[in-house]
């Protein structure tokens, strides 16, 4: 079972330090940063495809606003399967899948997903993804960055249809954040 130490104790002779055990799952739930109802489930690991996979969910019984009107608590009307690019984690690709909760709202009259809050609505892209492609942006020609957001669409989309229900949209990520039309980008694609 792992265990890790607290960071930065002091320890006399003759006195014993604190462990805290922790399971693997709570450890990259509190790693990730993931706030409360989300949650790691499940990590899959293989080295042989150099992936590795963290499973979010949340809470059973939890209830969110409304991303439309913001009304309180309306019920989880039915879940979507959705996956998001992250970061590598150490020389491992990781990706990032998650049931993600639709709610029907009696005020608005309309069923919505909820936003989660590791990544934009329909980005395919963590929060902390995005950072790093816009990041190389500043350092890189912005072709290669945009081979790099299309080669993991090309990935995403040669996974099975299940794996890829958020609608990626990679080259929107650099229209975003640089002001890019469809044709700027398909002009950079082939230089």
């Amino acid at each position: 079972m792992p265990f890790f130490l607290p960071v930065g104790s002091d320890l006399s002779p003759g006195q014993t330090a604190a462990v805290f055990i922790m399971d693997p799952l709570s450890l990259f739930t509190l790693a990730l940063g993931l706030p409360t109802p989300w949650e790691v489930i499940d990590v899959a690991f293989d080295p042989q495809s150099g992936r590795i996979d963290f499973h979010r969910a949340f809470a059973p019984g939890t209830r969110c606003s409304c991303p439309q009107c913001g009304a309180e608590r309306p019920p989880v009307h039915d879940t979507l399967e959705c996956d998001w690019r992250h970061l590598n984690c150490f020389q491992f690709q990781a990706s990032i899948h998650a049931k993600v909760p639709r709610v029907r709202c009696g005020t608005c009259a309309r069923t919505t997903q909820v936003v989660v809050p590791w990544a934009r609505p329909n980005s395919g892209f963590s929060l902390r993804m995005e950072v790093l492609l816009v990041t190389l942006c500043k350092t890189m020609a912005v072709s290669q960055v945009t081979q790099i957001a299309w080669r993991q669409r090309r990935a995403r989309l040669a996974r099975p249809r299940s794996l890829r229900r958020s609608g990626t949209r990679s080259g929107g990520l650099l229209d975003r954040h640089l002001g890019w039309s469809r044709r700027d980008r398909l002009t950079a694609r082939t230089q």
